[in-house]
């Protein structure tokens, strides 16, 4: 992670933006429904649950298991300071404690993610799974933005799940900037696809409808709340999730996230606001 964007995350933020189950059929169902692996568009994911890694390390803000105890530690460390910077930069508390538990096993879609057990009072149980196919490199990268959803607590939980993915992207961008190669030009390639959606749809679609949504619609979830974040800004944002919450809305309405960030319903608006990010990024000596 970036030392210099380490030390300043706080101000840039602000500115830029059981149940015992028994052995009845029955019950074997409830347990499957309560466990939920979404948590925004991507979920992690396996064939089963994971083993429990066998270290432990215990943070101020919360707690990491891995493989041993040298990497429960070091991830412990990176976790700890990530979570320190993000809190102060969202405005939110020190709770719910996190949980991170580095897998030897691989995971699937983007390798890492938050998993949440829920029954019918809500949700009972979550914890941030990293696959062993996060490489090392992009370990910074991947807490920053998994810590991201994590901290999505009041106001933040107003923010359609269509943009969180996007507003964590733009978070880890400013944080791990090592991150940046490679990441515009995908964003490129899923804006130019001919299967353009209207934002105003996907903007709509609440977690439970999520997982429901064809992938190659969900992945365009990244450009067009990247480009939000970047235009309304963090500091917008938030007020806009509370002034939501405060009128009784489950999430930020689409029209009103498009006219705050001065955006329309075309393919072609989304591009030219994407070439325009790039070219200041560029200009600042920070886009590739």
């Amino acid at each position: 992670m970036d030392s210099r964007a380490g030390r300043s995350i706080g101000s840039r933020l602000a500115s830029g933006g059981s149940r015992a189950v028994r052995g009845s059929r029955r019950d074997l169902r409830g347990m499957l429904r309560r466990i939920s692996l979404a948590v925004g568009w991507f979920a992690a994911g396996c064939q089963t649950l994971p083993r429990t890694p066998p270290f432990e390390h215990q943070t101020h803000a919360g707690s990491v298991r891995a493989r041993t105890e040298p990497e429960a530690r070091s991830v412990a460390l990176q976790a700890e300071e990530i979570a320190a910077m993000l809190r102060d930069g969202l405005g939110v508390p020190i709770e719910p404690r996190y949980s991170i538990y580095v897998l030897d096993e691989e995971l699937t879609g983007p390798g890492a993610g938050v998993r949440v057990w829920r029954d019918r009072g809500g949700v009972t149980q979550r914890r941030i799974e990293i696959g062993r196919g996060i490489r090392e490199e992009a370990l910074p990268a991947t807490l920053v933005h998994e810590l991201t959803h994590w901290y999505m607590t009041p106001p933040w939980d107003r923010l359609p799940v269509a943009l969180e993915e996007g507003f964590a992207d733009f978070v880890t961008l400013m944080l791990a900037p090592g991150s940046r190669p490679g990441r515009f030009e995908r964003y490129r390639q899923v804006l130019s696809d001919p299967a353009w959606p209207d934002p105003r749809k996907l903007l709509s679609v609440t977690r439970r409808e999520a997982p429901r949504v064809p992938r190659r619609v969900r992945e365009k979830a990244y450009a067009i709340g990247y480009i939000l974040t970047h235009k309304i800004g963090i500091d917008p944002l938030r007020q806009l999730c509370s002034r939501s919450g405060e009128a009784g809305f489950d999430q930020i309405p689409p029209d009103a996230l498009l006219a705050s960030a001065g955006m329309s319903r075309e393919q072609t608006a989304w591009l030219q606001a994407l070439e325009v990010i790039v070219e200041e990024e560029l200009a600042n000596g920070t886009g590739q």
